[in-house]
């Protein structure tokens, strides 16, 4: 198995209010957090907590959280093939419509999609 090419996997790394190599929904300055940082992680000290909010001044409008693993603007370089990824989550949803989309997409070094995946878990 080849080493996980994913920077901060495990979300050790945090600047501040941001996991490092990652861009979250979070607004500068903290105004709006919907991705935090939790004790107790999988294989580390730390996890991720995404949280669906209410957009501030704007009742019943949810602000979603978003994660995007970047170290340049397209993501992250990779120089091999993977067969596989893999992740640990635990997701709690609040009702029934709730639903965790994981999506992942590979762009060549023009920033062209060539391949990638998705899925929608709806209860863990």
């Amino acid at each position: 198995m080849a080493q996980n090419p994913v920077p901060n996997a495990s979300f050790e790394g945090w600047t501040g209010l941001e996991p490092d190599h990652w861009h979250t929904s979070n607004s500068p300055g903290g105004n709006n957090t919907n991705v935090t940082r939790v004790e107790q992680g999988y294989s580390g000290d730390f996890a991720i907590k995404g949280e669906v909010i209410v957009w501030p001044n704007t009742p019943g409008f949810p602000f979603i959280p978003l994660l995007e693993s970047n170290t340049q603007d397209l993501g992250f370089p990779v120089n091999q093939l993977f067969s596989e990824l893999s992740l640990f989550c635990k997701f709690h949803p609040v009702d029934s419509s709730d639903v965790l989309t994981i999506f992942v997409s590979i762009l060549d070094s023009n920033g062209t999609v060539f391949g990638g995946g998705s899925i929608d878990v709806s209860t863990l």
